[in-house]
């Protein structure tokens, strides 16, 4: 059964190493001149050895960190409340109960994403360096144990496949693992027959290749011999290839591995990213460096020309260094600097030209605050927003197949964990959603109030000669938008109903008062009138 088992994976396996090969050499190149501290596709480098050997240039590898680094910023912003829930019936964000619960699981996802236990942010930063070079990426999502952990895999670990949807539903993993490190995880050692425990027993150093195997639950039992738990959605199995033997066997909710794509081409699995679109130029780039750093050398150390018989040493261009029979006996020169006048100043104008193209491939030109003429802090922050609603595109894709997975994971493993409160009545047998408030989003709302900004500026002449006008515009529904494009928690805002007692308060008051002020001034009219002689009591 096992060796039944373990072939069928091996078959599903090689095919999808075989659609991943034809990627592989394009993504070799990435690693080496844009990713360098990752691993590899196609060499095997020792541990320990430089790598960049093949680098004369580091605009790449800089772009790329410049680009993790912004995408880090601008989406999850450990600083900042980046991810909101709302009822998907808008009316149910009105209850006062809604608004405390929702913001409650809030709490206890973001609680999750800032522990430092989780990892979730060191291992975000390393996701948004591979993605934009390779891509394609990948991050596991650990329950096992009391606390929920965060892993971005290598891609060189990772092959993939996806449904119908074109959504990665299959990822087979290869993990190499000392015999001791396998013995070290209690439920495959005790899983383990006598003869698998020896093996790893006698070999505790030697490094065995573990496959991890995540494909629907459906697709796993039909694929192996062992029962399979087809009511959780998603069946997993760890195995090793030689010799043949089963760690683990079992089942998630969800998909634990979440692998987003920065772009795709039509009939692809793998991504594409800045990395493949800027390999050209960053290729051409490192030749003309090289060229430019031998043309530099030759310049400060040129060739020679000597004549072909005669005696002469070995020519000594260095610091006081003599050269016998460099002269005849007229004492003219024997030996002759080779000339050679490169035009440095063109192949700098190249360089120039081509580390822009590769700073525009990774957005940098976005996502950098320009030199120039200093602007004003309005100024800026309208220049900010251009900049990332250009990026629009690839950071939505970011948010449906990175953000919305993850956070799916974890609100569902809390609430399996009875870490999430019951929810009120009101959203009994109701859904809520995400709203991101990352800088993108909250610069294309923006759009709303400069549109609104922009309409009372142009009505401001009219609104001054009739300013009724005004009752055409909604005023409560302007406040609660603009609180919400500026990111305002709902739990900040008061109910419409909330809203309509204050008003019939406030109401209230303004006709008692204005009772008080007109009985005060009947007072002071009929005191007048009697001062006057006017008799004014009843009779």
């Amino acid at each position: 059964m096992t060796n039944s088992t373990i072939s069928s994976l091996c078959t599903r396996l090689e095919v999808l190493e075989s659609v991943r090969v034809v990627h592989e050499p394009t993504l070799q190149q990435i690693t080496d001149y844009i990713n360098p501290n990752r691993t590899d596709f196609t060499v095997i480098n020792s541990a320990g050895g430089r790598r960049m050997n093949k680098v004369y240039d580091t605009t790449a590898i800089s772009a790329n960190r410049n680009l993790a680094s912004a995408l880090t910023n601008s989406i999850t912003n450990p600083q900042s409340r980046w991810v909101n829930m709302v009822a998907r019936n808008p009316e149910l964000n009105e209850s006062n109960a809604v608004k405390e619960y929702l913001s409650q699981i809030e709490d206890a996802v973001l609680s999750v994403f800032n522990s430092t236990g989780s990892g979730f942010y060191q291992h975000n930063h390393q996701l948004m360096l591979d993605l934009p070079a390779y891509g394609t990426a990948c991050m596991f999502i650990d329950d096992s144990k009391e606390d929920i952990s965060f892993s971005t895999i290598p891609l060189s670990q990772v092959y993939i496949d996806e449904d119908f949807n074109g959504a990665v539903n299959t990822i087979f993993r290869k993990i190499e693992l000392t015999g001791r490190q396998i013995l070290n995880i209690e439920k495959w050692e005790k899983g383990l027959d006598s003869t698998a425990r020896g093996r790893f027993t006698d070999s505790p150093n030697k490094k065995f290749e573990v496959i991890h195997a995540v494909m629907p639950s459906k697709d796993l039992a039909a694929e192996i011999d062992i029962e399979v738990n087809t009511s959780k959605e998603f069946g997993s199995i760890y195995f090793i290839k030689s010799p043949d033997i089963i760690l683990e066997v079992d089942s998630f909710f969800e998909n634990p591995y979440v692998t987003p794509r920065w772009e795709k081409l039509t009939g692809e699995i793998y991504g594409r990213g800045s990395g493949w679109n800027a390999i050209s130029d960053i290729l051409m780039l490192n030749v003309m460096s090289e060229s430019g750093i031998r043309s530099v050398q030759l310049s400060s150390a040129p060739s020679f020309l000597v004549p072909d018989d005669g005696v002469l040493t070995d020519i000594r261009a260095i610091p006081n260094g003599v050269t016998v029979g460099g002269i005849d006996e007229d004492g003219n020169p024997r030996v002759r600097e080779l000339p050679y006048n490169p035009r440095l100043d063109f192949l700098e104008a190249e360089k120039d030209t081509r580390r822009d193209a590769i700073r525009r491939a990774f957005f940098v030109d976005r996502f950098e605050q320009k030199p120039g003429t200093p602007v004003s802090a309005t100024e800026n922050l309208d220049n900010q927003q251009v900049r990332l609603a250009l990026a629009a595109p690839q950071l939505f894709r970011i948010e449906l197949e990175y953000l919305t997975p993850v956070i799916d994971r974890v609100y569902n493993i809390l609430v399996r964990k009875n870490k999430i409160p019951l929810a009120p009545a009101e959203l009994e047998n109701q859904e809520f959603d995400y709203e991101y408030q990352s800088p993108v989003i909250k610069a294309q709302r923006q759009q709303e109030l400069l549109a609104f900004n922009a309409t009372m500026q142009s009505l401001a002449p009219l609104l001054a000669e009739r300013p009724e006008l005004l009752d055409v515009y909604d005023g409560d529904s302007l406040i609660r938008d603009n609180s919400q494009i500026a990111g305002i928690p709902q739990k900040h805002m008061r109910s419409q109903a909330e809203v309509a007692q204050i008003a019939a308060a406030r109401q209230q008051a303004q006709q008692q008062a204005a009772q008080q002020e007109q009985a005060m001034q009947v007072a002071d009219t009929a005191a007048n009138l009697q001062k006057s002689g006017i008799n004014v009591t009843d009779e």
